[in-house]
């Protein structure tokens, strides 16, 4: 494996956003799944990239830049349909850049709400089932420490040889822990659009999350299972916060 040098006291993480099949104008919303994942990540002090294939072109040369023997684990974030096959395709690139070394953590909706299935699949070592702000710290730590704790982990299931292992699940977040986006991760002016539904604003920003989680239970929906149909509103300070602290 290619091995680059990295000006990092400790190794790095790179979390890769798939293109969706509707890549086009305000769909286009930053990746927050990633950017929620990463911060914990970031304030534990590694090292964390982030690439977005709805905006940057990703081959197999993009990723050698980013991935050394040094890369603690690389992060899928995927919902159900068209993402999963590019979500797949990146996951291979990885496998062969790495000749296997390095584990692949599937997160998001689809590996939430089918994680058997997604562990199923060779391109899979790991699956972080919901809100994957705490586990994805708790897997990286577990990698990086090489100490075999990842059935101490909740929240996930994993590869134990031909075993599948599942832990704990993982209570909700309480969501006055979340820490602030890492907006330095991506460049913002990807995502802000002119927006479908103000029409009268030609630069629109999706700041991410004011709550999480949704009472109701549509049927097209991943909330309502892995949110427990339960909705957690942020205070109004942190919320004006975020929208403030966007850009």
């Amino acid at each position: 494996m290619k091995k680059i040098e990295l000006n990092n006291e400790k190794p790095s993480v790179l979390l890769l956003y798939p293109k969706t099949g509707m890549d086009f104008g305000s769909t286009v919303a930053p990746p927050h799944a990633c950017l929620a994942i990463a911060a914990p990540v970031l304030k534990a002090g590694y090292s964390v990239e982030l690439l977005d294939q709805r905006t940057q072109t990703i081959t197999k040369d993009t990723l050698e830049n980013y991935l050394c023997d040094d890369t603690i684990c690389v992060g899928i974030s995927t919902m159900t349909g068209t993402q999963i096959n590019n979500a797949l395709n990146l996951a291979k690139l990885v496998r062969e850049i790495t000749d296997g070394k390095i584990p692949l953590v599937w997160g998001g909706c689809h590996p939430s709400v089918m994680p058997k299935q997604t562990l199923e699949n060779e391109n899979v070592d790991i699956v972080a089932v919901g809100e994957a702000d705490d586990t994805f710290l708790e897997i990286v730590k577990a990698i990086d420490q090489k100490n075999g704790g990842l059935n101490s982990v909740k929240g996930i299931m994993y590869k134990d040889g031909s075993e599948m292992v599942t832990t704990a699940p993982r209570p909700l977040l309480d969501v006055d822990t979340l820490l602030p986006t890492p907006w330095h991760l991506v460049d913002v002016e990807n995502y802000i659009h002119r927006d479908m539904y103000l029409s009268d604003r030609s630069r629109v920003l999706d700041v991410g999350q004011s709550s999480r989680g949704c009472p109701f239970n549509c049927g097209f929906c991943s909330s309502a299972e892995i949110r427990e149909r339960k909705w957690r509103a942020f205070d109004v300070e942190r919320s004006l916060d975020y929208i403030e602290h966007a850009v």
